[in-house]
């Protein structure tokens, strides 16, 4: 008897607090919640009930920022809340997109560097650099270099001293495990990380203060066997390269061709919510003009294709290329017709379909990028029955 009355308050306990209340489960709707939908100005209102929706039950730790936040810091939550990405939605914690939104203003106070509202909202606003785990780093990071930087009259200045206190205190490990990158704080206080995990840090530490700052990265290098990740800082006029162990190098465009002239394949930079190529900053470039075709007429939207490099024993795709304003992947256009711009050097384009027995039909197109030219591929794909 006595065993039976334990397994019923257990499963009565259970029962009250692993499935939440109604009013904590509820979704969020605009006719049922008009204060919390009239709380974005009238051009964000449409995205932001949209986003609270996407958000599901978590809408409220959301919204309450909004409704703490007065004037240009609420309409820069809504802006935030309305770019997530889905995930982040479902996670967000309020006390952590408080502190981002808080901080990205004492940061801008502060900054020496000047730049436009759009600017301030993508690279210093956003609580992400690339892939990490979301977490609040902002007000430590910001007390600790602030007083480390004072003094500095620019973005050159600052980013000289950042670069000496990482080539002083961090290390570079390699990543043996498929998993998440460590976020920034990790780094910093096991004072190493990663290639990436570094980059997200140093791009962590210059939103701190009040710095736009970006990832910049080549999947697979043309000459060199690996990859190579930096960060990109903003001094007011233009991005600057930053290297985070050789400090002597900021600014320096032909740093990553150094003794390697067709090295660079495809630069894509990286904050938070945009993305964008920037390959011709780093090395001269030309173009490539792939026309697909199926028994002699253009392939239209032809999407199975890739451009690759031989690297590491193996085809690497250049991924990156299709990365650029959320495109997912290659396609030909109406005309049967894919454009890409590449860093000189020498690539591969692969294409394939599958057959009607099931079996894939692969073809594979060497070619060299020239600077300033177009190289031309054109692609059959009808492959022969066997």
């Amino acid at each position: 008897m006595t065993n039976r009355i334990v397994f019923v308050s257990v499963t009565l306990f259970l029962f009250i607090f692993a499935f939440p209340r109604a009013s904590e489960a509820e979704k969020f709707e605009a006719e049922r919640f008009p204060e919390v939908a009239n709380l974005a100005p009238d051009s964000l209102r449409s995205d932001f009930v949209e986003a609270l929706n996407d958000a599901g039950q978590n809408w409220r730790q959301l919204s309450t920022v909004v409704e703490e936040l007065q004037g240009s810091k609420r309409e820069d939550a809504v802006w935030v809340i309305n770019n997530m990405p889905h995930l982040d939605r479902l996670e967000m914690k309020s006390d952590i997109l408080r502190e981002h939104i808080e901080y990205a203003y004492i940061a801008r106070d502060s900054s020496v560097v000047p730049y436009d509202d759009q600017t301030f909202r993508e690279y210093i606003l956003t609580y992400r650099v690339g892939s990490e785990p979301v977490e609040a780093y902002r007000k430590f990071l910001f007390e600790y270099f602030l007083p480390q930087t004072e003094g500095k009259k620019d973005a050159r200045e600052v980013a000289k001293q950042i670069n000496r206190w990482v080539e002083k205190n961090l290390s570079i490990k390699e990543k043996t495990f498929f998993g998440p990158l460590q976020p920034p704080t990790a780094t910093f206080k096991s004072r190493k990380g990663a290639e990436r995990e570094i980059t997200i840090l140093v791009t962590a530490i210059f939103k701190s203060l009040g710095i736009p700052s970006r990832q910049a990265r080549i999947s697979a290098l043309g000459e060199q066997e690996e990859s190579f990740t930096w960060v990109e800082v903003f001094d007011g006029e233009n991005w600057l390269p930053f290297y985070p162990f050789s400090p002597e190098d900021l600014g320096n465009f032909g740093f990553i061709e150094k003794g390697y002239p067709n090295n660079v394949t495809v630069v894509l930079s990286r904050s938070a919510f945009e993305r964008r190529l920037i390959t011709d900053q780093y090395t001269d470039t030309g173009w490539l003009k792939a026309k697909f075709l199926e028994e002699g007429k253009p392939k239209v939207e032809f999407e199975h294709l890739s451009v690759n490099v031989f690297n590491e024993g193996a085809f690497r795709a250049l991924d990156d290329l299709f990365l650029n304003d959320y495109v997912d992947y290659p396609s030909a256009d109406s005309s049967g017709i894919y454009i890409c711009e590449l860093g000189d050097g020498s690539y591969f384009l692969q294409a394939g379909l599958r057959q009607k027995s099931g079996d894939v039909w692969v073809r594979i197109f060497p070619f060299k990028i020239v600077a300033e030219e177009t190289t031309f591929v054109e692609v059959e794909l009808s492959p022969v029955e066997k």
